[in-house]
């Protein structure tokens, strides 16, 4: 491949933007009354349009509020804003950032003080915008070192930043403030994850030819991101894949990602499997067609389909040595009419799917040995399938949450989601030392293993490398033919 590609570990949604997505989400799922935001919830494009399909628009300046749900943006409100909303009759919900609070509870304890308040930050942005609301005498925004020095000196002054300021300006612009003020109250509000992500992506960047920044064209924090990355490499930003050019990679070998705290996941992944396609195409087309049919051929359903059934196939030669090819076939059969009916359903549907499958070996399995054989078969089989699922649902479950697709993941708290994660894992090593010690085949057995293990691969894999459509084939259908193949060969050389 022509490119080495890093994808920045800090990329993608902050806390804060998290939050108030999910209590956004929470309100559609729960209310039948109208929503909406008030200002775009937070600065991405494609998150916005996401809502929209889901009746959850920005309010009109001249709309009747009374009734509907109000959603306070991210980057938070006045006061009087808030005041008026709930006195209009809107259902006010705050989703403002935690981190954002934080400063608005700064700001307003010195205005009551009568102290002056500086801010240092985008002068505009809401953020900001929402902060001078809380400054019941003065406040002042200043943007960088050169502003603060046209500062007139003063007795007293309160200093906070934007949360997603950059901490060099900061520190720049602190300096100064302090020789025009006798007493400076300095307080650094600057996020951690903000100042984690422009860690990462200097150092990213310095070890890159060129970063791509993704991120919404009005996001600040975005912005300064490749900025940051400006002064290291060759940084190219953008709001989605559809941006990139092959022009933008010319000469290049080395590719670092990053991304905004409004960027959704699934948009990472668009852009490094954009990047994969270019990199293909700098070898010439005979390569770029080559991993084209090789990315479609994965799109096909029966793929998985015949993958799965050869597995159940290869575990019942080498638990009963006896050719299952009817039970096989009709595990194939399942799968493909399971891929090709929508691929993802919810959770009833799929473990009911999973259990299904799991049925059908143990009806073979049950004509040539133990019930203890049965049941480890079934339940292998079955978790198998099950974990594959659960796995490509993690992947997705921001979009899932936004769409209102219902999938496990989607459904349950981060917690309890990795508790399912465990419990299917644990099932498949329970299931494969179980026909490990079983089998009258144990070398057999053991290649089971390797489907079973992929996960925790994968999933450190993926924090450095990000994801792609190949890998759909690569890491996850990959293992299993490689595991149904390894036994069957051995099975029948031995």
């Amino acid at each position: 491949m022509a490119f080495k590609i890093k994808v920045a570990s800090s990329a993608g949604f902050c806390f804060g933007v998290r939050k108030a997505l999910d209590r956004l989400i929470d309100i559609r799922n729960n209310s039948t009354l109208p929503v909406r935001t008030l200002g775009p919830l937070i600065h991405n494009e494609q998150v916005l349009e996401a809502l929209k399909h889901r009746a959850v628009r920005e309010l009109d300046e001249s709309e009747d509020v009374t009734g509907k749900h109000v959603v306070l943006r991210a980057h938070g409100v006045t006061p009087d804003t808030r005041r008026l909303l709930r006195e209009q009759g809107a259902l006010v919900c705050d989703a403002t950032c935690p981190k954002v609070g934080q400063v608005q509870a700064i700001v307003k304890k010195y205005s009551q003080r009568k102290c002056p308040v500086i801010i240092i930050g985008d002068r505009g942005h809401a953020e900001v915008d929402g902060l001078l609301g809380y400054c019941q005498t003065s406040g002042l925004v200043v943007t960088g070192p050169e502003e603060a020095a046209l500062l007139e000196q003063g007795a007293e002054a309160c200093v906070v930043a934007q949360t997603t300021q950059d901490p060099v300006i900061f520190d720049q612009t602190v300096k100064i403030i302090r020789t025009k003020f006798k007493v400076c109250h300095v307080h650094n509000t600057i996020c951690d994850a903000t100042t984690e992500r422009q860690t990462e992506t200097m150092a990213l960047a310095m070890e890159s030819d060129v970063m791509i920044v993704v991120g919404g064209k009005n996001s600040a924090n975005t912005k300064r991101l490749a900025d940051i990355a400006g002064k290291n490499c060759k940084a190219v930003m953008i709001q989605s894949a559809q941006d990139l050019s092959p022009n933008d990679f010319e000469g290049v070998k080395r590719v670092a990602i990053t991304a905004g705290a409004s960027t959704p996941a699934w948009v990472i992944r668009e852009v490094v499997e954009r990047i994969r396609v270019i990199g293909w195409q700098q070898y010439g087309k005979t390569a770029s067609l080559v991993y084209q049919m090789m990315r479609l051929f994965n799109t096909f359903s029966l793929i998985w389909a015949t993958g799965l059934g050869l597995l159940c196939y290869s575990l019942l030669l080498a638990l009963t040595g006896v050719s299952a090819w009817p039970t096989a076939t009709a595990v194939a059969f399942l799968v493909w009419i399971w891929r090709i009916s929508g691929q993802r359903f919810n959770p009833g549907l799929d473990i009911g799917v999973s259990a299904l499958l799991a049925m059908l070996p143990a009806i073979h399995v049950y004509k040539h040995t133990t019930a203890l054989h049965t049941a480890l078969a079934a339940v292998f089989l079955g978790v198998v399938f099950f974990n594959r699922l659960l796995l490509f649902d993690c992947l997705n479950v921001q979009a899932d949450k936004i769409s209102g697709h219902i999938t496990l993941p989607s459904l349950n708290k981060k917690i309890l989601t990795k508790l399912v994660v465990i419990v299917c894992i644990g099932l498949t090593l329970l299931a494969v030392l179980g026909l490990i010690w079983l089998t009258t085949d144990p070398v057999i057995a053991f290649l089971l293993i390797i489907p079973a293990g992929f996960t925790l691969f994968l999933s450190r894999r993926m924090k450095t490398q990000g994801w792609c459509d190949l890998y759909d084939l690569l890491y996850l259908d990959g293992p299993v033919w490689m595991t149904a193949l390894l036994t069957m060969l051995f099975r029948i050389g031995f």
